[in-house]
């Protein structure tokens, strides 16, 4: 939700084109109800800490910024590419593997900025739609990188490619485009929408499924759980579980679903970023 802030700020510097003064205070409503959610979220001690997977801007703005150019390039591949931003979760930091999809995100990143570059230079739309990515980019890079965050990004790129497709196939009132960026863009808008059109639907439906296999893998791990109502006073050790978050943390949850006795406390005794 906080990513909306970003199109707002974008709108205000990109579009609105009355005064300082009265941008500021078409932005004041939405400052206050930041503002309050700002407090109520830090009077009430919410949000995760030393998980290494989730990062707090204020708390540690210099380990932010480090891991937010790394998190960017990856959403950003997600966003514009078969391959999701959570494939960067599968490899340890600096593996090969790894430095190699860095690398891979860096030059999609470099690619959608020749790309985008000179269309929002000419166009204040495509500026705003622009920005507004590259801010809502900025609170969902306190997370580990997901496609499952990039609505908003998802929101300003559709509108960029819209753009894109327009400017490289029709002629724009008062400019005429090198004519290396004009094939240039043809050639990317013709996969871009190739991808984003005809297989995404059909990648979303592959993903569907692998989420099924996993959700099966799960629950029959889950089932192993004792079900003797003994196990209410005893504490459930799990050693090595190859998975924490949809395992682990499932358990409390499906087993309550299911009224089944559950263990006094869950212990999971593993190692690794989760």
């Amino acid at each position: 939700g906080l990513a909306t802030a970003g199109y707002l700020v974008s709108y205000a510097l990109t579009v609105d084109r009355d005064g300082i003064r009265a941008r500021l205070m078409r932005l004041l409503p939405h400052a206050g109800v930041l503002g309050v959610w700002a407090l109520i979220y830090k009077l009430g001690n919410f949000g995760s800490q030393g998980s290494g997977f989730y990062v707090d801007p204020l708390h540690n703005p210099l380990g932010f910024a480090v891991l937010f150019c790394r998190r960017a390039a990856f959403l950003l591949m997600g966003q514009w590419t078969p391959i999701p931003a959570e494939m960067s979760l599968a490899f340890p930091p600096g593996a090969p593997a790894e430095i190699h999809l860095l690398v891979f995100s860096l030059v999609v990143a470099a690619i959608l900025a020749a790309l985008f570059i000179p269309l929002a230079l000419r166009n204040r739309i495509a500026r705003f739609w622009g920005l507004g990515v590259m801010l809502s980019l900025i609170p969902i890079g306190a997370v580990g990188p997901e496609n499952r965050l990039l609505g908003f990004v998802g929101l300003g790129s559709m509108a960029l490619l819209a753009q894109l497709s327009q400017a490289a196939f029709a002629e724009a009132a008062g400019w005429r485009p090198l004519m290396a960026w004009k094939r240039f863009s043809q050639a990317a808008v013709i996969i871009l929408l190739a991808l984003h059109v005809l297989a995404a639907p059909l990648l979303g439906i592959a993903r569907i499924q692998y989420q099924a296999k996993v959700s099966a893998r799960m629950l029959r791990a889950i089932a192993s759980v004792p079900n003797d109502p003994q196990i209410a006073k005893q504490d459930l050790m799990l050693v090595n579980p190859p998975e924490h978050i949809s395992l682990v943390t499932a358990i409390w949850a499906v087993r309550r679903l299911d009224n089944l006795p559950m263990p006094r406390h869950l212990r999971a005794l593993s190692s690794g970023s989760a």
